[in-house]
């Protein structure tokens, strides 16, 4: 009896411990930000030599472009020169807010009910931190049109790739990256973006185009989806080769409430980056939405 008297004793103590713990434990890297816990950590791109981002900006004519309310860029790096060439030719002020849209290439969403996740974790750069819009992020969150999911934003290239560009040429600005689910209704796209925020704000879709194929193949399909983009009706997408059609109908949404312009900036492939692979070439059509 004794013996389950001093069991029962240490095992109340253990109890007490336990309860003690949880209540005064603090998460060290955790704070709550609008319901959801917010890692104090940073996401990181792939691409980290501070080189390889001021070699390609000093290459750079010097033209500009204003009014542009969005844009359309690859996110593969080895075309660096051709995004450093795209980000410094917006020549915007006031921009506080850059939205990032691009696609789920590796199916991270396909086997849940989500169909475009982004994340409240900043990023570090070469050219230090760039913050997430946290608040705007919220907003989104509350609103049922996306949801948290960070673990897809440490390897999604069509994110990070973009993002010390971005904090490059806009210092000040704060980012939202947004990731769409493959195969989502493009209506549902279309009306994402068309309740996006504008204000002081520049949307810029992460995507390629043409994959596997040769010049001639490219140069075909390109030809139809510069079309395709210049025309901005959702009815044309399908005839986009793209790697997110999903990304150019949130894009479509975002501009239909301005009256703007399609304006070409590069049709371009890897080859002309050095790809020696001419039967496995990937195309970049690159461009601005301009207000007319």
């Amino acid at each position: 009896m004794k013996k389950i008297i001093r069991g029962g004793i240490f095992l109340l103590y253990l109890e007490i411990i336990a309860i003690l713990t949880i209540s005064f434990y603090k998460a060290p890297i955790s704070q709550e930000y609008k319901g959801a816990f917010v890692k104090e950590d940073l996401l990181e791109s792939f691409y980290r030599d501070e080189i390889d981002y001021t070699e390609s900006f000093s290459k750079i004519s010097g033209d500009t472009k204003e009014n542009i309310l969005a844009g359309v860029i690859t996110h593969h790096f080895l075309a660096k020169d051709l995004i450093a060439e795209f980000f410094s030719e917006i020549t915007l002020e006031n921009v506080e807010t850059i939205y990032i849209v691009g696609p789920d290439h590796f199916d991270t969403l396909d086997f849940e009910d989500i169909d475009v996740i982004s994340t409240y974790l900043n990023w570090k750069t070469p050219f230090g931190n760039y913050f997430s819009d946290r608040s705007r992020i919220g907003e989104l969150v509350e609103g049922g049109d996306i949801e948290i999911k960070d673990l897809t934003f440490r390897k999604e290239h069509s994110i990070y790739t973009l993002i010390p560009f971005a904090k490059k040429v806009f210092p000040d600005s704060k980012v939202i990256p947004l990731v769409l689910r493959s195969r989502m209704s493009l209506e549902k796209c279309f009306k994402i973006g068309s309740e996006l925020n504008i204000e002081n704000s520049l949307l810029i879709v992460s995507v390629d185009f043409s994959h596997h194929a040769t010049k001639e193949i490219a140069q075909e399909n390109d030809g139809r989806s510069i079309e395709a983009l210049s025309s901005m009706e959702i009815e044309d997408i399908n005839n986009i080769t793209s790697d997110c059609r999903e990304c150019i109908s949130l894009l479509y949404g975002y501009v239909s409430k301005q009256d703007s312009k399609f304006e070409l900036l590069a049709n371009m492939t890897s080859g002309d980056f050095g790809s020696e692979d001419l039967n496995n070439l990937t195309s970049y059509i690159a461009g601005y939405y301009i207000l007319r």
